[in-house]
């Protein structure tokens, strides 16, 4: 058997609310990334900034994309 090799590309469309939470700066519980915005006030402000952003900016949608690579191969 020959080595495969296959990629894939995939893309994501987030809205301000769901961006954040991809990223895991929101949810419940938040995941390790939300320790870095400091006191829970400051995380809530800065989401809503970026939430605002994207709406004013981006038409209220971002697009996220992925590549994700799968290699098969036989041992010998």
């Amino acid at each position: 058997m020959d080595d495969v090799a296959r990629r894939n590309r995939l893309r994501a469309t987030f809205d301000g609310v769901a961006s954040a939470r991809a990223v895991g700066l929101h949810g419940d519980p938040p995941r390790a990334a939300a320790h870095l915005l400091g006191p829970p006030r400051a995380a809530d402000d800065l989401l809503d900034c970026i939430d605002g952003l994207i709406d004013a900016r981006y038409s209220g949608r971002v697009v996220k994309r992925y590549l994700a690579e799968l290699v098969v191969a036989s041992r010998r």
